[in-house]
């Protein structure tokens, strides 16, 4: 210990003896550690953190599958599950010592200010938190009797955060009357801080008995449905059972059940996940895993630069004591010991840099969350970007790694025997020169400039990708409209009262200068709502079964909606006030759905039918095709029904304005809000920020691939600024040789800038060879660009080479002015 205490004491010494090398090198690497940081404490939110519930080992989701479905809807192959499927489920299951299901549902919550609040809550069976092994912080959960008799327990859990922001974290809060969806529930219990349920992300607020789900759930008998697929399942293992076996139990209870209900259930089954894996929706995981991957990848390049160069500067000092070293070895110090004291150095130097590095992370994480999409924004009560454990020990291990990687070559380089003959032959007054160490200095600038090169292609081609999109024609008219969710799911309102309120906000938009018209439909136009989709028969094909069915979204829309929102007409006619529930039923499709279902035919009076439903529907109307939920997404097929020949109590709003949208923005939120003051407002936008938040994943990319790059760019500049500066300090006396001897100023610049130039060719071949490499991996992310493209490789390399031949030209001026007579004499 110490001689530990010694090193470092030591260390640190020679390390202040010389502040303008050290801060630099420990600036560099708080830059390369803390981005590294910040973007692995975004990775471990998502898909590192554990969920904090008893024993996370044992607790598994339980999901759909479907053999028919699985891949052809947004790359699905986990489905949520019905009622009745689960409820079989759960009863011939052995493998579990309890499984409980639960549905998300928005929750309109008013409290006694009576200003509204939309979170998000889940429906849950009585059994939730005993299966999660999770306790009340404060009250109790569900008591079995609360589970048993259908809207008989207006009860409620809330979550920690709730319970802090919305009731001020006020003991008498639990006992008291809260209102949700119109409806007088009690809060019961406050979850412990920190849970939202078995996801990682994504999580609720507030939970309600499954027995409540009529009150809470606007889709009536639907519910019940063995194909309504709108719930999941967790369960917990017993002890003994692996997770294989679980999964084979339940795979063989899915065949019976195919068996069972062949109409229902044909192709369908169950398939189990651990909860790690399934915190994060799993159908969107590998995406999510990708894409932080990739700046996880990008990051690194940036930290692998920042070692490079502070390498590079270790490399410096020790060349410029090698006359202390040599003594010390001539003196009898083993290289054992040198290489220890010039690697505890080095790792002062890590260490600090990744202590800072920890500011440097926290700023750049909060950024980065500031700068989210408001379709984000739910996820703000129940997720914790807190440095935890994870991060910290992330943060640590990376600094001691690359202080042990980086700084082992200048150590060896500076403790080598022959240092002692190098310095013998050195000229009086000369360091003695270190060729393996200039080697590898040069080893150094070449990957440096390697991994520039691979990080500034990644942002020429994410912002190029980024450019294609913004593009694309999303197929309507998208100026000039703002829209906004407003739901009514489980209000106390009948049908008729819902529709009242609906032509009520139509009116008073309408009403208002500069709107031009307005309208009301299931989803907002390009937002990544949930969407429904329906099987559709064609006439004649109806068995019974659904297996000729065609899985199509269906949009519910209403009067004057294709032109609020500037959808072109094929031909036939648009909905009209008569088109209610007293008339026939009709539909309009755009012209995939119509080659889907009648392939080569004209749609128009073509009939078919809904599975599950008996009444012909007939079309009128074939439109064009447009994107939804975003740009770079292909069309899709679409059914559109007349919301007044159906029903659905949570609607958006769309409205045409003959002004600039965003100033009508207030304007219209103001209005609807005076309709109804006990409703919250959700998602108040223009469609053109709908659309720029659907491109938030390709825009952030873009611009954090271009700043690691811009970084990494500065760093290899720096570090072959560094190199060149002190090979021409190396090289003074056969430079001043040279020009005793004739040689023109220009032939030494030449000299000096032939030298970077063979760098700059190793650095930016090796470069082209590993971006190549990765052409596979980033083809995954580009739309409308190729990974090879070679504009992007043409930019890249002028601008690689414009800097390099920059950073090099100071340096190489300086080697002009070198005065012979001068150097010779002093030599």
């Amino acid at each position: 210990m110490s001689i530990l205490v010694h090193d470092v004491r030591f260390g640190l010494r020679m390390l202040l003896n010389n502040p303008v090398v050290t801060g630099v090198a420990v600036l560099s690497l708080a830059l390369g550690i803390g981005a590294t940081t910040a973007i692995f404490s975004l990775f471990n939110v998502f898909f590192l953190k554990s969920v904090p519930v008893a024993d996370p080992e044992r607790v598994v989701f339980l999901f759909g599958t479907d053999a028919k479905k699985a891949g052809a809807v947004a790359a699905w192959n986990y489905f949520p599950m019905s009622l009745p499927n689960f409820w079989d489920a759960r009863d011939q299951v052995q493998s579990f010592t309890g499984v409980s299901s639960f549905a998300f549902l928005p929750v309109n919550l008013g409290g006694e200010s009576g200003t509204p609040e939309r979170v998000w809550g889940q429906i849950v069976d009585g059994n939730y938190f005993d299966v999660l092994g999770v306790k009340a912080a404060r009250g109790r959960t569900f008591l079995p009797e609360e589970d048993k008799t259908p809207g008989t327990h207006p009860v409620a859990v809330v979550s920690h955060s709730l319970w802090q922001r919305h009731f001020g974290g006020d003991p008498v809060a639990v006992g008291s009357t809260a209102r949700l969806n119109g409806r007088p529930f009690t809060v019961i219990g406050v979850a412990p801080p920190g849970f939202q349920g078995p996801s990682a992300v994504g999580g609720s607020e507030i939970w309600i008995p499954m027995m409540m789900r009529e009150q809470m759930l606007a889709a009536g008998q639907q519910v019940l449905q063995r194909r309504w697929r709108q719930f999941n399942s967790v369960g917990r293992l017993r002890p003994g059972v692996s997770l294989e076996q679980a999964e084979q139990e339940v795979r063989t209870i899915g065949l019976r059940l195919e068996r069972e209900y062949p109409a229902d259930n044909e192709g369908r089954g169950f398939t189990l996940l651990p909860v790690a894996e399934a915190g994060v929706n799993p159908n969107d995981r590998e995406n999510h895993r990708r894409a932080g991957t990739l700046l996880l990848g990008a990051v690194s390049l940036v930290l692998l630069i920042a070692c490079a160069n502070v390498a590079n500067l270790l490399l410096s000092r020790s060349l410029g004591r090698n006359q202390e070293i040599a003594i010390r070895l001539a003196q009898g110090a083993t290289r054992g010991q040198l290489v220890r004291q010039l690697l505890t150095e080095s790792l002062i130097l890590f260490l600090s840099g990744g202590l800072l590095g920890l500011a440097v992370a926290v700023w750049l994480r909060d950024l980065l969350w500031r700068l989210r999409p408001p379709f984000f924004a739910f996820l703000d009560p129940t997720i914790d970007l807190g440095l935890d454990r994870n991060v910290l020990l992330f943060n640590l291990a990376v600094s001691l790694v690359t202080g042990l990687l980086f700084g082992l070559v200048p150590a060896l380089q500076a403790s080598r025997r022959e240092l002692i003959s190098h310095l013998r032959q050195a000229a009086p007054g000369q360091p003695g020169r270190n060729p393996a160490g200039v080697v590898t200095r040069d080893l150094l600038v070449v990957a440096q400039l390697s991994l520039s090169f691979v990080a500034l292609i990644g942002a020429g081609l994410f912002i190029r990708s980024l450019n294609q999109v913004k593009e694309i024609d999303p197929g309507f008219e998208s100026e000039d409209i703002v829209q906004m969710t407003i739901s009514l799911d489980g209000q106390q309102a009948t049908q008729d009262q819902v529709r009242a309120y609906h032509r009520r906000v139509v009116e008073a938009v309408e009403a208002l200068p500069g709107v031009q018209s307005a309208t009301l439909a299931s989803s907002r136009l390009m937002a990544p709502d949930g969407v429904a989709r329906r099987t559709f028969l064609r006439e004649g094909l109806d068995d019974g079964s659904g297996t000729g069915g065609t899985l199509i979204r269906t949009d519910l829309v209403d009067v004057r909606y294709f032109e609020t929102a500037g959808i072109p007409f094929v031909r036939g006619r648009d909905f009209g006030a008569a088109d209610d529930a007293g008339t026939p039923q009709v539909a309009i499709v755009n012209e995939l759905a119509a080659k889907s279902l009648w392939p080569g035919e004209q749609p128009l009076g073509k009939r078919f039918s809904i599975f599950g439903e008996t009444e012909p529907i007939e079309v009128v109307g074939l439109v064009k095709d447009i994107r939804s939920g975003t740009l770079s997404a292909d069309p899709e097929a679409i059914v559109y029904l007349p919301l007044r020949q159906r029903f659905i109590p949570g609607i958006a709003l769309v409205a045409r304005t003959s002004v600039a949208p965003d100033s009508m923005v207030p304007t219209v939120r103001r209005t609807v809000q005076e309709v109804d003051r006990s409703l919250p407002l959700v998602d108040v936008e223009t469609v053109s920020e709908t659309m720029a938040a659907g491109l938030w994943g390709p825009r952030v990319g873009a611009a954090l691939l271009t700043a690691f790059g811009l970084l990494a760019l500065l760093m290899a500049a720096v570090g072959l600024y560094g190199v060149t500066a002190h090979s021409v300090e190396q090289r003074r006396r056969e430079l001043a040789i040279r020009m005793a001897l004739g040689a023109r100023r220009e032939d030494i610049f030449s000299l000096i800038l032939r030298r970077t130039a063979r760098l700059l060719g190793a650095g930016l071949l090796a470069g082209v060879l590993v971006t190549l490499a990765l052409t596979k991996v980033l083809s995954g992310f580009l739309f409308g660009v190729s990974a090879a493209d070679p504009s992007t490789f043409a930019l890249i390399l002028a601008i690689l080479a414009g800097v390099a031949l920059v950073a090099s030209v100071v340096p190489a001026r300086r080697a002009t002015h070198v005065q012979p007579g001068v150097v010779l004499r002093s030599t």
